[in-house]
């Protein structure tokens, strides 16, 4: 068998060197790289079997081929590379968006080959193959994102190729797949670009910098990811992410508006339940637990003039209720006295 990557960077070296150690030896993994320097570095690393330094040689005879590039790239190699694969082929990829992806394999691919879409969420922005590891994909979840066009045999290959790096593999629509990217990936990246840019800009940088410490590397560490993986992931999805970053900025002017008015010895109003329903939604977070309805009940309401917070119903009914057994995820009240 031979599987052709791609985009040799963090995702696509780490994914060759998870398949050859998976196939010992049973398959061969070809390599592409646009950038000498990464193409170099994957090759030196063991990331491939071997390499190629024509993206048509590298795809010829493939029975895999997996597209490990920005989203913003995959339409050109579509396009290169639809015209020199084998009939019968299975293509996949590891973009973080798939509607527009899903539109360019079926305006560009031949009929003859099944594409699937794939989203490895072994986090992103990382750059060359210098850090590649094939341990990133143990226990990962990767999202299978299928067309109704998309062979059954195509789709069970690429579900096989996913566990046999260590992943686990689930399905999503298309549609949801690009919402929850918008929400979980994209939006994080874009907040942490704003408030980069927001102190960075300030006429006092020099100044505020003296004061910088892990409270603001650690809010700010996605806005060193590759630009170029973040411009794809933006510009494939902009429908979604312009929906999530409305969401956002009505979040912050709530909390403006939260913060202009707050009493500052008040330890019971919008603002402190604000800060308490994130803490609290933080922690179930961490905890692995979902949404569930008792959730939305402990989250703090418009009533009494307040705005509505993003997940909504009331505090109130949270203070009021009254437990044998505290929730260990519910903020202990009696340490804002």
């Amino acid at each position: 068998m031979q599987i052709t990557i791609i985009g040799l960077g963090h995702v696509g070296s780490s994914l060759g060197m998870a398949l050859r150690a998976a196939y010992h030896g049973k398959g061969e993994v070809v390599g592409y790289d646009a950038d000498p320097k990464t193409h170099n570095e994957a090759k030196k690393s063991g990331a491939v079997d071997r390499t190629e330094w024509n993206m048509d040689d590298a795809v010829r005879g493939s029975d895999m081929v997996v597209v490990a590039v920005p989203a913003s790239a995959v339409r050109d190699i579509f396009e290169a590379v639809g015209p020199h694969l084998k009939e019968g082929a299975v293509v996949t990829d590891t973009t973080a968006t798939k509607r527009q992806v899903l539109a360019w394999a079926d305006e560009l691919l031949p009929a003859t080959v099944g594409f699937v879409g794939g989203n490895p969420l072994v986090g992103g922005g990382k750059t060359g193959a210098k850090d590649a590891s094939p341990a990133i994909f143990q226990g990962a979840k990767y999202a299978v994102v299928a067309s109704p066009k998309s062979p059954q045999a195509a789709v069970a290959s690429v579900v096989k190729m996913i566990e046999d790096i260590g992943a686990q593999a689930f399905f999503l629509d298309r549609d949801e797949h690009d919402s929850f990217i918008a929400a979980m990936t994209g939006l994080p990246v874009v907040v942490e670009a704003a408030l980069m840019l927001a102190a960075a800009k300030s006429p006092s940088w020099r100044e505020i910098s003296r004061f910088l410490g892990d409270e603001f590397k650690n809010s700010t560490t996605l806005a060193g990811a590759d630009p170029a993986v973040t411009h794809g992931m933006i510009r494939t999805n902009t429908d979604m992410m312009t929906h999530w970053i409305e969401e956002m900025i009505a979040q912050l002017q709530q909390i403006k508006g939260m913060v202009e008015d707050e009493s500052r010895d008040d330890s019971d109003g919008p603002l402190m339940n604000a800060l308490i329903a994130a803490w609290e939604a933080r922690a179930r977070m961490e905890a692995g637990i979902g949404q569930s309805d008792t959730l939305r009940e402990a989250m703090p309401t418009a009533s009494d003039g307040m705005m509505q917070m993003f997940l909504g119903s009331g505090v109130s009914k949270m203070m009021k209720r009254t437990e044998k057994v505290r929730d260990p995820h519910e903020y202990d009240r009696r340490r804002l006295t």
